[in-house]
């Protein structure tokens, strides 16, 4: 049977009442170069970023960790080796959304205060995870599928 963890209940809670840091985006206006929220998914919004600026995104996996731990233990739940739950983590981290976080982007020496650098802006368009192409993009309310 089914056992709700005290983990499953802290996302489950985190989605049903999100708490939106959007005060960072009026005080980190200074440092920054773009600003979004994250509501359709890391990947998306990030792309629509690089899309918008002219410009390529790399995420960094291993920066996202604090993230994919947070969601670690409920990934568990849906994932049959610890192996395929971080796994499953670190696509509900990059595709997942309703979080309403905020990305940004800046020069790596201003990264404003209650921002965590997860990546790099480099020449080129597009985003990657890695150095390398995602295909899971996150949530498109127009597209058929999207995920």
């Amino acid at each position: 049977p089914f056992t709700a963890t005290e983990e499953l209940t802290a996302c489950v809670r985190a989605q049903q009442r999100p708490r939106s840091p959007l005060h960072l985006g009026p005080e980190s206006a200074p440092y920054l170069t773009s600003l979004m929220d994250v509501s359709d998914g890391l990947v998306r919004d990030g792309g629509r970023i690089a899309a918008a600026s002219g410009v390529a995104l790399d995420l960094d996996s291993t920066a996202l960790a604090p993230w994919v731990n947070r969601v670690g233990p409920a990934a568990l739940l849906t994932a049959g080796t610890p192996e395929q739950a971080d796994a499953q983590a670190l696509r509900w981290v990059l595709t997942g959304g309703e979080d309403h976080g905020l990305l940004g982007t800046c020069p790596p020496a201003q990264i404003p205060p209650g921002f965590t650098r997860i990546g790099t802006v480099e020449a080129g368009d597009g985003i990657t995870v890695d150095g390398r192409t995602y295909t899971a993009k996150g949530w498109d309310h127009f597209e058929a599928g999207s995920r």
